[in-house]
């Protein structure tokens, strides 16, 4: 008599999945009426979907070729550029002058120091310097 009960339940269980697998059944099975932007093809719009199938697909091989195309591009390019060698090339090596240039040295002194004080006078004193 233990078992009948959770047969009971089981069978209940079994006929309500079934029930929801029916109605997905139905759901698939399309109508004559669809709205377009559903990802299956509903049986009642199979003509209809012909020539939008032929469009995407020509889309896709066109998109495809032009890949294939600019493949080919590159990898001719990636060849020539490797026979072509190293772009940067050392000329001649580097020889340092005999005497500094610029700037010179003791112009630079000569003006920062008047600017220094000047700077350092005009400033109100303060704990940090």
């Amino acid at each position: 008599m233990n078992y009948v009960i959770p047969m009971a339940v089981l069978l209940c269980l079994v006929r309500v999945l079934g029930e929801d697998l029916r109605a997905q059944l139905a759901k698939l099975g399309g109508s004559e009426v669809s709205t377009g932007d559903e990802f299956i093809v509903w049986k009642g719009s199979v003509p209809e979907a012909g020539p939008e199938y032929i469009r995407e697909l020509r889309d896709v091989k066109y998109n495809e070729t032009i890949f294939d195309i600019l493949t080919q591009q590159f990898e001719i390019s990636k060849l020539d550029e490797a026979k072509e060698g190293a772009l940067i090339q050392d000329v001649d090596p580097a020889i340092a002058p005999d005497r500094r240039f610029f700037p010179k040295r003791g112009l630079v002194v000569i003006g920062a120091t008047p600017s220094d004080f000047s700077l350092k006078f005009s400033r109100p004193a303060s704990g940090r310097f």
